[in-house]
C-alpha cells in the first residue's frame, strides 16, 4: 500500500525518551488537527508530499530505531508498514497528536509519544483518548504538552493532577514552544514552577532545534 510521505531522513532524537538516539524519521504527509504553533506546517496539506510504496520506504531505513511522525501518522493506513518494521526487529516510535485512537497501532508500536493539546494550540485536547491511553498503554507511552505560556503550564498542571501523573513519575513531558528561537525566560519560569509545585515531570527542550534551528528534515 502506498503512503503519502513528506520526508524521510536520519537524525538524532530531539525530545522525549528518544532524545539523543540516532533514528530514521519517516514524516508522513497530512494532518487535519490544525495546531496554531505547528512546527511542521509543510507536512499538513495532504495534497502535498509524494506517494511511496512500502518497499521504497523500507529501502531508506538505515537505523534500528524508527520514528513515525507527521503530519499525523494515524490519518493514514500505516498498518502494513508497521508490520514490516516490526518483522525486521526495528524499534518503532509513533508520534501522534492525541486526537486519534488505534488499538492495533498502539499495540504494535514499541513507544507512543502522545501530545496533550494546551489552550495556546487552538485545539481541544481529547482527554477521553488520553485517559484511555493512560489506562491501557501507559507502560509504553510518554505524554507531551507543548508550553507556549504560563496559562499552558496551568493547564498541564491540572492534567497532571486529573490523570494521576504524580503516581506515574516522568511520564508527562513539558516542552517549551520554539518561537523562532528558544524563549529562555519561559524555560526559566517553567523550571521555577515545576520545582515549586513538586511535579514529577520532565522539562525537555527541543534539542534538534537548538542544533539546527528551523531546518527542514531535522
Amino acid at each position: 500500500m502506498n503512503l503519502k510521505v513528506s520526508e524521510i531522513f536520519d537524525g538524532i532524537g530531539g525530545e522525549g525518551e528518544n532524545i539523543g538516539i540516532p533514528a530514521t524519521f519517516i514524516r508522513l504527509q497530512g494532518c487535519s488537527v490544525g495546531c496554531k504553533f505547528c512546527d511542521t506546517s509543510y507536512a499538513r496539506d495532504p495534497s502535498l508530499g509524494y506517494e511511496m510504496d512500502e518497499a521504497d520506504i523500507m529501502a531508506k531505513i538505515f537505523q534500528p530505531y524508527v520514528v513515525l511522525t507527521g503530519g499525523e501518522p494515524l490519518e493514514q493506513d500505516i498498518g502494513s508498514l508497521v508490520e514490516e518494521l516490526s518483522s525486521r526487529g526495528l524499534f518503532i516510535l509513533l508520534e501522534t497528536s492525541g486526537q486519534f485512537w488505534s488499538t492495533d497501532m498502539f499495540s504494535k508500536c514499541n513507544l507512543l509519544s502522545v501530545d496533550i493539546k494546551p489552550p495556546s494550540s487552538g485545539v481541544e485536547a481529547r482527554m477521553d483518548i488520553i485517559q484511555s491511553l493512560v489506562r491501557s498503554f501507559v507502560d509504553k507511552s510518554q505524554f507531551k504538552v507543548v508550553i507556549s505560556d504560563l496559562d499552558d503550564y496551568e493547564f498541564a498542571s491540572k492534567v497532571y493532577q486529573r490523570l494521576g501523573f504524580d503516581d506515574l513519575p516522568h511520564k508527562l513531558i513539558l516542552t517549551p514552544c520554539w518561537k523562532e528561537s528558544l524563549d529562555v525566560e519561559l524555560v526559566q519560569g517553567l523550571e521555577e514552577r515545576i520545582l515549586r509545585d513538586r511535579l514529577k515531570v520532565r522539562l525537555i527542550l527541543q534539542q534538534h532545534k537548538l542544533i539546527w534551528g528551523e531546518r527542514r528534515g531535522k
